[in-house]
């Protein structure tokens, strides 16, 4: 019985630590509707801005 206690220790410090690092390091959310809703245009916008063509792309270097 004493081993699952000595076992039982480290893994619920390593339950509590992930959920802790979870919580801690998740994406924040948007302070209001209007600050998302804007995000959202913008990468809207830049999902249907052209690619460059190689030739282009090469002549810039």
């Amino acid at each position: 019985m004493q081993v699952l206690l000595w076992l039982l220790i480290p893994v619920a410090a390593g339950l509590l630590a992930t959920i802790y690092l979870a919580i801690k390091y998740r994406p924040s959310r948007p302070a209001n509707a209007h600050r998302g809703m804007s995000g959202l245009a913008e990468f809207r916008d830049a999902m249907n801005r052209p690619l460059p063509r190689n030739d282009e792309t090469k002549n810039k270097k």
